[in-house]
């Protein structure tokens, strides 16, 4: 099984760190892990990395959206455009254009699942009266692209269902 993750390791020390731990414990089991570094805001690095994975394996099974950009969090009072398409293009359009590069290997095998990670954030908004002042403004971004998140699996699954991809 080819798994796909996008996590936030888009450094290479981290990254090396996060493979070795894991490859350790992969391969008392019979698997191996293997890593690349992914910079969901590039779209060429979005497109490398899929096709590296299946040049290496020959497919790809699952792939688990699951990065998030937080340096770019905002509260509506605090928000600028800029900070908005900065995060918007990590933890939406990135994930968005990364499933739409996978799907190009999941669609002619007609098989795979696609996992995007959310949040509660995603199915609720956040119950103010109940944060502490310390907690301060909730950022309006997050929750929005959580909810993104959510619409979006909907979308696939109803889209790409017909190719036995499961989202």
């Amino acid at each position: 099984m080819v798994i796909l993750l996008s996590a936030a390791a888009t450094t290479a020390p981290k990254l090396v760190e996060l493979v070795s731990e894991l490859d350790g414990w992969l391969r008392q089991q019979g698997y191996e892990a293997w890593g690349m570094a992914l910079d969901l805001s590039d779209d060429d690095s979005i497109k490398v990395l899929p096709k590296a994975v299946f040049d290496r394996f020959g497919r790809i099974d699952i792939l688990v959206n699951n990065a998030v950009d937080r340096s770019n969090l905002t509260s509506l009072a605090d928000a600028t455009r800029q900070k908005l398409q900065d995060s918007a293009s990590t933890n939406l359009n990135g994930q968005i254009l990364l499933s739409q590069a996978v799907l190009e290997y999941m669609i002619p095998a007609e098989k795979g699942s696609i996992i995007n990670i959310s949040s509660m954030r995603g199915l609720d908004s956040p119950h103010f009266p109940f944060y502490p002042e310390s907690m301060g403004d909730q950022p309006v971004n997050y929750t929005t692209e959580k909810w993104a998140m959510v619409g979006l699996t909907k979308y696939m699954a109803g889209r790409y269902g017909k190719h036995h991809i499961r989202v």
